[in-house]
């Protein structure tokens, strides 16, 4: 698995659930909202597909 990826959307989810929780307005909370999701999808592709055997060889091949 890209540990240092997960690692990263981790925070990054972190920090717009932060600043979700200090939003104002409508649109903000709507900005952050579509970047949260998207963000905990980047996450559940990423540990999808790291079990995934094809991406594995791939992700071997690679390095």
């Amino acid at each position: 698995m890209k540990t240092l990826e997960l690692m990263e959307l981790n925070t990054q989810l972190r920090r717009l659930t932060s600043e979700r929780a200090e939003a104002t307005n409508k649109r903000e909370l709507k900005r952050l909202d579509n970047s949260i999701a998207v963000t905990q999808r980047d996450i559940q592709s990423l540990v999808t597909n790291s079990r995934n055997p094809m991406y594995q060889l791939k992700s071997a091949l690679a390095s």
